[in-house]
């Protein structure tokens, strides 16, 4: 039941900051890169990659704690690393993940991401 709550929050999370706002979406996660992008998109952006790192944070939690077991967190590690490797994901991360007030094994977590190269 694990599993299918943390898939069921990231889903909610997903449509809830993103799905639902287009420009926002494209903004975050889209495949071409924004020049000038406006304001209140940003505004939003911040907001919804800040709820993302805070589910992160929360899944890596499960896993270290021992009830998100290895086989399903090889999965997981893959998407959500997917996700910080995004650019804006990332100029995020490195702007106000790594100064935040997040746990070190996390920021460790994502600075991990960043280093891997990227999957296929």
């Amino acid at each position: 039941s694990t599993i299918y709550s943390l898939q069921k929050d990231g889903r909610e999370l997903m449509k809830t900051y993103l799905l639902d706002d287009p420009p926002v979406f494209d903004y975050v996660l889209g495949s071409t890169k924004i020049d000038n992008p406006d304001p209140k998109v940003v505004a939003k952006a911040d907001f919804a990659i800040t709820a993302m790192i805070q589910y992160m944070s929360a899944v890596l939690n499960q896993h270290r704690n021992g009830s998100l077991s290895d086989p399903y967190w090889e999965s997981v590690d893959g998407e959500l690393c997917a996700i910080v490797r995004r650019p804006v994901v990332t100029a995020f991360w490195i702007a106000k993940v790594r100064k935040g007030k997040y746990s070190e094994y996390f920021k460790a977590w994502g600075d991990g991401c960043l280093d891997r190269p990227a999957t296929p």
